[in-house]
């Protein structure tokens, strides 16, 4: 994948600046750089990850909860109703 940003890998400490490419195998690790416009998926990476939304938010710490888009709301009610008009329901 294409750096778009200059960021440091919070996993390795390893430095990148646009222009790099990265070769991560991890789905969540690149969908996570790529909702923040760290990344640019020009190989169709995530393409393969299914498109099914998940049923619940996935927590991830201090209250807050990611959705599938990748935005981040506080309060598990708030993102269980905002998963819910994401779906439609």
């Amino acid at each position: 994948m294409k750096v778009l940003k200059r960021f440091k890998d919070k996993h390795t400490g390893e430095r990148f600046g646009p222009g790099d490419t990265v070769d991560w195998n991890d789905k969540d690790r690149v969908q996570s750089a790529v909702n923040r416009g760290l990344l640019e998926d020009d190989t169709g990476f995530l393409e393969a990850k299914s498109k099914q939304p998940p049923n619940e938010p996935k927590h991830v710490g201090g209250g807050y909860y990611e959705l599938p888009n990748g935005d981040r709301v506080r309060g598990k009610e708030k993102a269980e109703k905002a998963l819910k008009e994401m779906r439609g329901d």
